[in-house]
């Protein structure tokens, strides 16, 4: 098993608990894709992780997804406790991706989160 494997392993288990998909997908989506002020492409960054985006998103479904995401940080494993929010969101969209039988892709950690919510839009 590889270090892949495992830190997957927590949202294979969600998803055959609670059939999320969708949601995670979502989020990684919403997280990478957000912007800079000045209008430049800002990347995985968890801001998804701050209430003020969650306030901004108002979405049951990403909602659902962070708390998810934070639970399996908390209670997964030794890997994803100390992978960063932008990295779990994003394994989340790669593992709902893998779940939902596409194709198994190599994950890359060690993204950065934005820790404050003044550094957001």
């Amino acid at each position: 098993m590889n270090l892949n494997h495992i830190a997957k392993k927590p949202f294979f288990d969600l998803f055959y608990r609670t059939p999320c998909m969708p949601a995670m997908m979502r989020a990684a989506l919403y997280d990478a894709t957000l912007k800079t002020s000045s209008g430049s492409a800002r990347g995985a960054s968890g801001t998804l992780a701050l209430q003020n985006q969650l306030a901004i998103a108002q979405s049951n479904e990403l909602n659902f997804a962070v708390k998810q995401i934070q639970e399996i940080k908390r209670t997964g494993n030794h890997i994803t406790a100390r992978l960063s929010h932008s990295d779990l969101i994003q394994l989340g969209g790669y593992a709902a991706v893998e779940y939902c039988g596409g194709p198994a892709m190599i994950f890359n950690m060690g993204r950065r989160d934005i820790d404050s919510e003044g550094d957001v839009i």
